[in-house]
């Protein structure tokens, strides 16, 4: 038949892995583990970066937040709604002007 071995087909079953619960970080390091090319970020040769790059990677984070906090702004102060009094919305309303 085949040259593989039976047991490499053989998987356990859900319910046998969930014999103890087990966190979230535990069950990210157990895929990851069983996956040994996966290696993130990380660089082929296993070198961390130089504290110059991660200054820069701090640094480009600072920068896009601000960048955000500045057009949200920008979009929240040209989103204009305008004041209508109760009598001018009842008005409206009857007039199927409103959804």
């Amino acid at each position: 038949m085949s040259d593989v071995p039976a047991d490499r087909y053989e998987r356990e079953s859900p319910r046998d892995r969930r014999e103890e619960p087990e966190g979230f970080l535990a069950r990210i390091n157990r895929w990851i583990s069983g996956h040994p090319q996966r290696r993130g970020l990380r660089r082929p040769e296993g070198q961390k970066p130089s504290p110059p790059e991660v200054r820069a990677h701090f640094w480009y984070w600072i920068v896009a937040f601000g960048a955000l906090m500045l057009f949200q702004a920008w979009w929240i102060r040209h989103q204009t709604v305008e004041p209508v009094s109760y009598s001018q919305f009842l008005t409206l309303l009857q007039d199927h002007k409103v959804k």
